[in-house]
Parts: structure tokens; C-alpha cells; sequence
């Protein structure tokens, strides 16, 4: 193991160990601040782990800690992927044929039409729940229908609806996550 396995391997336990540490502590002022240096620590090369850790332990998800939480899922993919690049684990040759994979995988793209119908409906239905103050789908759950593979009819309904419009967890987070989704699409294709 090289030194990029070390270094790997200390970012992603001192992410742990903060987010086991926010947690504990609870207090609002040092959360705040220990959500900032775990966002940087994921972006550093500590996200797969600090997703792990805040999945297993920090479970606890509202409105001040969900753009950090998007970002650091995000990156945990993209991470993890670049990894797999790295270590050799794609085509010599890149392709970008998109439409082709897409034909071929039928199942893939039946499924992606689907989710992505499912969350357009599921924007639409909040904002008609918001207007008329009714019960509201919950924001981990049309972050997680967008994560699901659902992200682009997230955006679509997002503008469609005008909903969720001035929410940066949803306004940077969406385009996020599809560029993500692209990225996965994209080594998907070219794995070996």
C-alpha cells in the first residue's frame, strides 16, 4: 500500500471519528462548525466513510445539515469511482456512446424512466400539499427518490411546479446529484 492508501485510510478514520464526535455533542454552535471541517474532510478523500458514519450513526436530518449531506453522498460516489479508475478498473478505450448503453440496457432505462416519473409526481404532489397545507413528502424522501435515480424529474418539477426553488439543497443539490448519476452512468459504461 502506497502512500495514497495511507493517506486514504487517516482522512476517511478522522471523518468517522467527527462525525461519532458531532454527534455526541449536540450542541448547535460546535455542530455547526463540525459540519463545515466533516464537509471539507469528505472532500478531502474521507466521504465514503463519513457517508458510512453519518448513514450508521448521525442520522439525524434537517434543513441546516442537508446540503452538506447531499454534497458529501455526492462525493462519496464520485470518490469511490475515481478510485476504481485509478486502480485500473475500466476499458483501455473511453466510449461515451450513452444512447447506445441505454439501448442495450433495457431494464436500466425502463427503471430511470420510471424513478424519474415517480419524482416528478412526488414534487408535484408536495406542492399541491404546500398550497393547500396539507401533509408534505418529506425532504430526505424526494432527496432520496432524486438519489434513486430520479434526479432529472426532481429538476423538471422543481421548475414545473416551482417548488423547492429557493432550497440550495435542492437548487445546487439536483444538478448535483445528476452530474454524479452521469459520472456513474458513465464508468458503468466503460468498466471492464
Amino acid at each position: 500500500m502506497g502512500d495514497l492508501g495511507y493517506y486514504l485510510i487517516a482522512v476517511n478514520a478522522v471523518g468517522i471519528m467527527l462525525v461519532v464526535m458531532k454527534t455526541w455533542l449536540r450542541t448547535d454552535m460546535l455542530c455547526r462548525g463540525m459540519e463545515l471541517v466533516v464537509t471539507v474532510i469528505s472532500l478531502a478523500g474521507g466521504a465514503p466513510c463519513v457517508a458510512a458514519a453519518m448513514l450508521l450513526v448521525d442520522r439525524k436530518a434537517n434543513k441546516k445539515n442537508m446540503m452538506s449531506r447531499v454534497l458529501i453522498i455526492c462525493a462519496a460516489v464520485m470518490e469511490v469511482l475515481i478510485l476504481l479508475m485509478v486502480k485500473g478498473m475500466q476499458r483501455g478505450e473511453l466510449t461515451f456512446a450513452f444512447w447506445e448503453y441505454f439501448g442495450d440496457h433495457k431494464v436500466l432505462s425502463a427503471y430511470l424512466v420510471a424513478i424519474n416519473i415517480i419524482t416528478l409526481t412526488a414534487f408535484g404532489i408536495d406542492k399541491r400539499n404546500a398550497a393547500g397545507h396539507r401533509f408534505r413528502i418529506r425532504i430526505a424522501t424526494l432527496l432520496g427518490l432524486a438519489f434513486a435515480g430520479g434526479a432529472v424529474g426532481g429538476l423538471v418539477g422543481m421548475y414545473v411546479f416551482r417548488h423547492k426553488t429557493r432550497k440550495n439543497y435542492f437548487v445546487y443539490g439536483i444538478p448535483l446529484i445528476i452530474l454524479t448519476q452521469a459520472v456513474v452512468v458513465f464508468y458503468l459504461m466503460n468498466v471492464k
